[in-house]
């Protein structure tokens, strides 16, 4: 498209532009990189295998859903960003197959299960939260359930294929069982518990559904009665979600006891006291150990081992700096990743091995660490890197460049005024699993520590989701489902991401920061939701900005290879705005389905004229859904 002459032009947002020059009042907004240098570029990459108009849209959610389909839900990029359509996409095809209005049930839209025939999706309308199923074959509406009051929640997947509806009022939990086939109520329970929304959730393991509400109870996910029930186990807004694997139980109770108690039959195997300055986030067990995180009255994060056997107390660490990641034991040692170090402890005793700092960049993000040939791997939101295991020397590092200010969560923090002194200060709204004075800063680390307990179960489910998604309601519902744990743990991965919505949803709505909610929201769920898929067994991948001049600027796709640390780059488009946070590669076929405006500057259309920072009016390129061959480093 032939444009005028070039002014450059940046603004707040993070991106440059070209106004086209005349007297219009609306301004006509094109990518800062000229034609000329689009084409030379869009030479080097390979020509793409389909593009399909988008217009002024924003990528929602984007995820594969079965053998040559995509799953996408569309923003408009106008002010309040509302819904567009969710696409079924026939990716051999670059064909639509069909289109969900989002207008019939207005709000914030999550995808909570993907089957082979259904989607069920949590829609939250003010007030309002409606768990929405379609028909995957063909976007069809199966069923709705609506629920009132802001603060419920839903567990989208049980053994025997029902989803859990969790509705806490002030006095009381409603528990509601729903056939996934078709919404019908299977059962209902009702638990009088004040302050419900800040106890630990229910938790859907195998066979059998865990609550504690009135204690530690076990019911039949197929007819809710009762299993076993220990009143006695009193939990409240202090107490970190329940870790249950492996036939155990492990808790941490009002008034700081730590017990172990069988899963079938809830008779205790042990019960310890622990230290009462700290409020515990998060139980994860790892080998002959349970290791408990924490804040103290001091501010310090703190790191317990126990023995897992008898509950002893073996070393406590203390880092002033959240442990957001996964744990690993090898070789002695116990690794974990703050924002911005991968820190080595000796498992023994808790003494502090090495601390290497990775990035000065970091911040409180679901750190993955991994174990590879020798080498710890370090994979952050910005920053991909590997350590030796015995050392802590720098194998090798790949960072990205975001392309945005709303593309990493740091420019989210910077996006709206006062907004990091907010979410410093801020209460947790919800009591949540945090004593009374947690921040928000303290109630988003221990989500993405009990985040981390599930992630990798959730990227196993991606390496895996050709043979995930053949599960159907029918056969989930019949037992047959050869990924059903898998499936929990997905859930429960979804659960967490969806819970960090909220949370920054309530905080903002408590502090009156409107106009900065929805794409708030929208940015930092879609951050971790996106970063979760874009890893494999042997290759991590990041949006990147590869930035040579003003005039020579572009989004590209970074591939890293995990054992070697070689990385190859793929430009997809021109530096344009927020857009190109989404990529889903296809390994098989080589192929990256991504959305931005594309590397052919003949197809650049101008939207309609809407309000756009820091302009009153203005027109900016539409984009596309584009499938593109991707570079991939061996």
């Amino acid at each position: 498209m032939k444009r005028a002459t070039v002014v450059f032009l940046a603004s707040l947002a993070g991106f440059a532009a070209i106004p086209r020059a005349g007297l219009a009042q609306a301004r006509e907004l094109y990518p800062n990189t000229p034609d000329e240098i689009i084409a030379k570029r869009a030479v080097q990459q390979g020509k793409p295998i389909w593009q399909i108009p988008l217009g002024p849209a924003l990528i929602e959610d984007m995820q594969a859903a079965g053998p040559d389909r995509l799953l996408v839900s569309l923003r408009k990029d106008f002010p309040g960003l509302p819904n567009l359509d969710t696409l079924m996409v026939d990716t051999a095809k670059g064909e639509v197959l069909w289109r969900y209005s989002r207008d019939k049930h207005k709000g914030q839209y999550d995808c909570l299960l993907s089957l082979q025939d259904l989607l069920l999706y949590r829609v939250d309308t003010g007030k309002t939260a409606t768990l929405l199923a379609l028909d995957t074959a063909d976007g069809r509406e199966k069923w709705t359930a609506g629920f009132k009051g802001e603060k419920a929640m839903f567990i989208p997947f049980m053994a025997g294929g029902a989803a859990l509806a969790i509705d806490p009022g002030p006095a009381s939990v409603e528990l509601m069982a729903l056939d996934l086939e078709d919404g019908r109520m299977l059962w209902q329970r009702t638990f009088k518990a004040a302050g419900g929304a800040g106890l630990p959730v229910p938790q859907s393991v195998g066979e059998a559904l865990y609550v504690f509400y009135n204690g530690l109870e076990k019911l039949s996910p197929q007819d809710g009665k009762t299993g076993f029930a220990r009143p006695e186990i009193v939990f409240d807004g202090s107490s970190p979600p329940p870790l249950i694997e492996e036939g155990m139980i492990w808790a941490i109770s009002s008034g700081g006891k730590l017990g172990a108690f069988d899963a079938s039959t809830g008779q205790d195997k042990w019960t310890v006291g622990l230290p009462g300055d700290i409020g515990f986030t998060n139980i994860f067990p790892l080998g002959s150990r349970l290791y408990l995180r924490g804040v103290d009255g001091g501010g310090a994060h703190r790191l317990l081992a126990v023995n897992r056997n008898d509950g002893r107390l073996l070393w406590d660490y203390a880092i002033f700096e959240p442990n957001v990641s996964n744990l690993i034991e090898s070789g002695g040692l116990l690794y974990f990743g703050t924002p911005t170090s991968l820190v080595a402890v000796d498992s023994s005793n808790g003494r502090q091995v090495f601390s290497t700092l990775v990035t000065t960049t970091g911040r409180a993000f679901p750190i993955r660490l991994r174990e590879a040939g020798g080498r710890i791997v370090y994979i952050g939101e910005l920053v991909v890197a590997a350590y030796d295991a015995k050392t802590g020397s720098l194998v090798y590092k790949q960072g990205m460049t975001p392309g945005a200010g709303e593309l990493h969560l740091n420019g989210l923090d910077d996006a709206a005024p006062n907004l990091k002194e907010t979410l410093k200060e801020a209460q947790n709204p919800a009591g949540g699993q945090l004593r009374q004075q947690a921040s928000f800063a303290t109630a988003e680390v221990a989500r993405y520590q009990n985040l981390s307990l599930t992630y990798r179960s959730q990227a196993n489910y991606y390496w895996n989701r050709g043979d995930m998604l053949g599960s159907s309601v029918a056969t989930v519902k019949q037992g047959f489902a050869q990924h059903e744990a898998k499936l929990q743990a997905m859930s429960a991965f979804v659960f967490s991401v969806v819970d960090v919505a909220l949370l920054i949803r309530q905080v903002l709505n408590a502090r009156s920061i409107k106009t900065a909610i929805e794409r708030q929201e929208m940015f930092r769920k879609s951050i971790i939701a996106s970063y979760a898929q874009a890893e494999t067994a042997d290759y991590v991948y990041r949006p990147h900005l590869v930035f040579r001049d003003a005039a020579d600027d572009f989004s590209a796709l970074a591939v890293v290879n995990v054992a070697t640390g070689k990385r190859n780059e793929t430009l997809l488009s021109p530096h344009y705005l927020s857009y190109g946070l989404w990529q889903v590669i296809d390994f098989d076929k080589g192929i990256v389905y991504h959305s931005n405006i594309g590397m052919d500057p003949s197809r650049y259309e101008l939207s309609e004229a809407r309000a756009y920072y820091p302009y009153k009016k203005a027109r900016t390129v539409n984009t596309f859904l584009i499938a593109q061959p991707v570079k991939v480093p061996l």
